[in-house]
Formats: structure tokens, C-alpha cells, sequence
């Protein structure tokens, strides 16, 4: 089988597309010209980069809200 040299980002797309397609790993692979050995080693590296991918957080500011005071009688009160 001739070899093929895929960029990272080729492979993520690769393995979206074997995911979406409802298609086992053998039978997208061989229209593709790939080995199943070589699609599961990439798979398996990809989703370990994804683990080890450093976690970035998003700042978020939040306003304090002003609420009118409840008085206990309001607060215990039951509407059908």
C-alpha cells in the first residue's frame, strides 16, 4: 500500500469524518487507502494531545443585581 503523509489537522479531519459517517474504522479506511493500524495509532495520538493540551480559562465579569427585600410573610406565602 502506497504510503500517505498527512498534516496533523488532515488527520483530525479524517477522523471527524470516519466519526460522522456511521461507517466502521475497516470500511472508511479502505476507500481511503489508509490501514486501520495506522488510522487507530493516529486517533489514539490525537485524542492524547487533546489531554495534555494545556486548559485556557475565559474571564467573565458579572454585575450585582439589586433585588427588592423580601419579608418573611412574602416569602412563606403559597399562590394556587
Amino acid at each position: 500500500m502506497k504510503r500517505i503523509r498527512l498534516s496533523h489537522e488532515s488527520w483530525q479531519q479524517l477522523i471527524l469524518q470516519q466519526e460522522n459517517s456511521g461507517l466502521s474504522v475497516s470500511a472508511f479506511c479502505a476507500p481511503q487507502g489508509l490501514t486501520t493500524k495506522t488510522f487507530y495509532r493516529r486517533r489514539k495520538a490525537l485524542r492524547l494531545d487533546l489531554a495534555q493540551a494545556p486548559r485556557t480559562f475565559i474571564k467573565i465579569e458579572s454585575k450585582p443585581v439589586s433585588l427588592p427585600p423580601v419579608t418573611p410573610a412574602q416569602s412563606m406565602t403559597c399562590k394556587p
